[in-house]
């Protein structure tokens, strides 16, 4: 399969087809993937991330479209936008949270304090649910905040195609015919 093909599998069937989709979710029907244990974890990151965009700007400009997908999936719909949107609100947040931690350390701390808490509590619950992960939560901290770098990345590699985390360069004996 290439980069998406899943994606464009699912559209076909529902929109070109007219098919409901439906999710099965029961331990005989999961799938699984591999999770690379070195930087090809980002690159896989990276091409689920580039994968999604083009699927979405696809859906939303092109085919089905706005005018078609508002009226029967108003609330995925509004999804797809925020993810499109994700690297360009995120940044604007970050940089007025630091404008607001420059200007006014009160309530810029204040803000860092609640979310910290949030944090704590979130963790806290993950260990408790996943206790083999307690020596590396800060993986799961990092998982969750690493976006910041992956969709700008994205968005600014989307016209290069390719699996990231494979070789896909032509072998010499191919070069050579």
């Amino acid at each position: 399969m290439n980069t998406g093909d899943d994606n464009f599998i699912c559209e076909w069937i529902h929109w070109k087809r007219g098919f409901d989709l439906c999710i099965q979710n029961a331990p005989e029907a999961e799938i699984t993937t591999h999770v690379w244990p070195n930087s090809n974890f980002f690159w896989q990151l990276v091409r689920w991330q580039k994968s999604s965009i083009q699927s979405y700007r696809r859906k939303l400009f092109h085919s089905p479209g706005i005018e078609t997908m508002w009226p029967k999936h108003p609330y995925t719909t509004r999804k797809m936008f925020e993810r499109l949107l994700r690297p360009f609100y995120m940044w604007l947040y970050f940089l007025t949270w630091a404008y607001t931690l420059g200007n006014y350390p009160i309530l810029g701390l204040a803000f860092l304090a609640y979310f910290a808490c949030g944090w704590h509590i979130s963790y806290r619950a993950f260990v408790k649910q996943y206790p083999y992960c307690r020596r590396k939560v800060w993986a799961a901290w990092l998982m969750d905040y690493c976006y910041a770098i992956v969709d700008v990345y994205a968005w600014l590699t989307l016209n290069q195609e390719g699996w990231l985390t494979r070789d896909d360069k032509p072998s010499a004996d191919l070069k050579k015919s």
